[in-house]
């Protein structure tokens, strides 16, 4: 996808996890594998800007709450599921998708602030 870097995957996702047991359905469906398990592919800006996201090496820790977490918020900007980008100011809510942040405020310390708190 245009300038959201390399595609990472197949991940397999943690189904025992709370976040995953939550998801409804459909949103179950949309993360279902031939084997059965749950597989994430993310690309590396949504990834690297996912709160709690850690990747070393072919490692990654942190993905099911991730995934769980954009995938039951929606973007500030065009509505759709999938927001991995949170304002990093404690009360707010403002969520949205990287490529939809072109009013946000990125910092070097990959913090983001919503227009409200740039």
């Amino acid at each position: 996808y245009a300038g959201l870097g390399d595609l990472f995957g197949p991940y397999q996702l943690d189904t025992s996890c709370e976040e995953f047991r939550a998801l409804d359905e459909a949103s179950k469906q949309r993360f279902a594998s031939s084997s059965g398990g749950a597989e994430v592919w993310f690309h590396e800006a949504c990834g690297v800007w996912a709160p709690g996201l850690l990747a070393a090496g072919s490692r990654v820790w942190g993905l099911a709450s991730a995934v769980c977490g954009a995938r039951s918020a929606h973007c500030g900007a065009c509505g759709l599921p999938g927001a991995a980008l949170s304002c990093a100011t404690r009360s707010c809510r403002a969520t949205t998708h990287v490529p939809c942040a072109t009013t946000w405020t990125m910092k070097d310390d990959f913090r983001a602030l919503c227009p409200r708190h740039a």
